[in-house]
């Protein structure tokens, strides 16, 4: 069985120096994080691990005229680390990975409560991470001090700048994959992931990702403290917005905006799971309006549709590193600016309480 490990940064300084510190300080599970998806990536597209990273060169112009102090987060990761900076490259760029061979990303289930539906009128967002069990030993929780921008708190995969998270001003971020096509000019998700949790307000945060062309297609539900919440569906074919129903937004893996299902292909809409998932949220959250994070740490724990449920397990009872399994679970109340993460399965850990 894999150890589950949970690496906490903390970061200050330029972009640069941030990075150095963060390389430093998460060397081990950096360099863990590197060894499998070299071996991830492998296994699920034939790409060799220098083929991999010499392909991840060809989005470096894009986040470079994006954001370019991203390039040097990146460097200074690789710095402190010791490891070569086209591995930090490759590994931010893991989606477009996947997505270029047309390796399949099953990844996440997602939701976010509006003040209608919560118990005190707070918004709340949670997330269920699904994604390769080996990654449990790989996990990082970042927390980014910034003199020009909010701070972030992140969770995400060590060496990655992006993630899911909130920042000091009451954003919140989660995603979920979904099975599009792929186009290589445009920015990569957790480039663009990290750009949504550096901006001040909601609006900017949806254009950060919106307006660039999207490399892969991928969902991702971005809430706002003082009462806003949105879900933007990304795709290279178009973007849309998918807003809240009945206080609530819930979302697995496959298109929901009518105007892309009819512009993208929609590879997830012949995998139950997915439709498992949904048709769980919805039964779980629609039409309450009480909903407060214990009942969020609930809906996470739900096994309706065993094993590929919310709470998703591995088939196998000793997984493989690449066995697709739920490795941490996340609630965000971003009216109180509070995180709450547990590693593993929700159904077997505990909640530990984050502020920023």
């Amino acid at each position: 069985m894999i150890k589950t490990c949970v690496t906490e940064v903390f970061l200050k300084g330029n972009s640069y120096e941030r990075g150095v510190s963060y390389g430093e300080q998460a060397a081990d599970a950096i360099k863990r994080c590197i060894d499998h998806y070299a071996e991830y990536i492998k296994k699920s597209t034939g790409m060799d691990w220098e083929t991999a990273c010499e392909g991840a060169k060809i989005f470096e112009e894009s986040i470079r005229n994006f954001r370019p102090e991203y390039i040097d987060e990146m460097k200074g990761i690789a710095q402190g680390a010791g490891v070569p900076y086209e591995e930090i490259l490759a590994i931010n760029c893991r989606s477009e990975l996947y997505a270029m061979k047309g390796g399949l990303q099953q990844e996440c289930t997602a939701f976010a409560i509006m003040p209608s539906a919560s118990r005190n009128g707070h918004v709340l967002a949670g997330q269920n991470w699904d994604n390769c069990y080996g990654q449990r030993d790989c996990m990082v929780v970042v927390h980014i001090y910034q003199e020009d921008k909010p701070d972030i708190i992140l969770f995400t995969e060590a060496g990655f700048i992006g993630g899911k998270g909130m920042n000091s001003n009451g954003l919140s971020l989660t995603l979920n994959a979904l099975e599009t096509n792929f186009n290589s000019k445009g920015v990569p998700l957790h480039i663009k992931m990290r750009a949504a949790l550096d901006s001040c307000h909601i609006a900017k945060a949806y254009e950060s990702v919106a307006k660039p062309l999207s490399t892969v297609g991928a969902n991702l539900i971005i809430t706002s403290g003082d009462g806003v919440a949105l879900s933007a569906e990304l795709t290279p074919d178009g973007v849309d917005a998918v807003l809240p129903d009945q206080g609530v937004i819930a979302h697995t893996n496959h298109l929901l905006s009518p105007m892309l299902q009819q512009k993208s292909p929609d590879n997830w809409r012949s995998w139950g799971t997915t439709f498992v998932r949904l048709c769980r949220l919805r039964e779980l959250l629609y039409g309450h309006h009480d909903i407060d994070k214990e009942y969020m740490f609930h809906v996470m724990r739900d096994h309706g549709g065993y094993p590929y449920s919310i709470c998703y397990h591995p088939e196998e009872k000793e997984p493989s590193i690449e066995t697709m399994a739920g490795n941490y679970s996340l609630v965000m109340d971003t009216t109180e600016k509070t995180a709450y993460f547990c590693a593993g399965q929700p159904c077997e850990g505990e909640f530990k309480e984050y502020r920023i």
